[in-house]
């Protein structure tokens, strides 16, 4: 009966990486690095005293953290219906559980990645992370934020709204 269980939950989780990869359009390989980390957890009985609900979505943030993908835990709690906080406290529990390093964005690869999405010019990437140096605020998706729209400001290519929506931050946040 524990191994049919075991096996149950397994596939439930497959279903539910499945579902979330393909709603963010996040790779094979990192669906299979998810996977990985989940059994980890699972051989582990860490999952054991975690709501199941919210260990793959944790993942998923470790991993788009990790590989600097334009997904925030607010992008996550949004299409889980779950709590941000509920999502960030089963992360961290992760990230001590099975000895993961915790990963802080870089403002400099959310720029390159947002002006590549919209489409800007060199000029405008180079003069945003000029800017960066400037800038004081701890959430690198706000300083990148503002660094693009100062830089923006002087090449007038697109408005402050994109940059907001793709960084996921609100624009009066950024607009400094």
């Amino acid at each position: 009966m524990k191994q049919y269980y075991d096996e149950s939950k397994k596939r439930t989780a497959l279903m539910q990486i499945e579902s979330l990869s393909n709603a963010f359009g996040i790779e094979d390989r990192l669906r299979e690095e998810i996977f990985f980390l989940f059994l980890s957890a699972f051989q582990k009985k860490i999952t054991q005293g975690l709501n199941f609900k919210l260990v793959i979505p944790a993942l998923i943030y470790y991993i788009s953290q990790k590989e600097n993908l334009l997904l925030t835990l607010q992008d996550i709690s949004v299409y889980c219906g779950s709590r941000e906080r509920h999502i960030l406290k089963t992360y961290k529990k992760l990230l001590l559980e099975l000895k993961l390093k915790p990963v802080f964005r870089n403002p400099e690869i959310l720029i390159e990645k947002t002006a590549g999405k919209l489409n800007l010019s060199k000029n405008t990437k180079d003069r945003a992370v000029s800017f960066l140096g400037s800038i004081n605020n701890s959430s690198p998706f706000i300083k990148a934020g503002i660094a693009l729209s100062r830089a923006l400001v002087l090449t007038k290519e697109c408005k402050l709204e994109k940059i907001a929506e793709t960084l996921s931050v609100s624009k009066a946040s950024i607009a400094k």
